[in-house]
């Protein structure tokens, strides 16, 4: 059986439905300790990530069977892409996930402006 490992957060729901095709190793805390990764990834065929695990050739040079990275999210930063090329890994981003939300933060942020509503320039991001 196909075996996956996810390293951060993910929605439940998204994860019993792997979980019904796929054998799941998911610690959504398995980020912040990158030897355990290096460690066990040799046994893995797909990963998911988000942004706090850095796929780098650290990883990825000991993920012999890794055929897929999925990214929860649409930067790909923390991904060796380049290397995944060379190697045949398949990187997937989740584009255009957050349309949606972008357009809403632009079209509430314009109104602001437009409005010169003067605690925009208070707002701590």
């Amino acid at each position: 059986m196909t075996k996956i490992l996810i390293t951060e957060f993910i929605n439940q729901n998204s994860l019993e439905n792997l979980n019904k095709k796929f054998d799941v190793n998911y610690d959504e805390k398995l980020c912040e300790d990158k030897k355990e990764i290096i460690k066990i990834i040799k046994d893995y065929d797909g990963l998911i990530v988000r942004n706090k695990t850095q796929v780098n050739l650290d990883i990825l040079k000991n993920a012999f069977k890794l055929k897929f990275i999925g990214r929860l999210g649409v930067g790909l930063d923390n991904i060796d892409t380049e290397y995944c090329k060379n190697k045949n890994i398949h990187v997937q981003p989740a584009t255009g996930m957050n349309a949606d939300s972008v357009a809403e933060y632009v079209v509430s942020s314009s109104m602001f402006l437009i409005k010169k509503n003067p605690n925009v320039s208070q707002w701590n991001y």
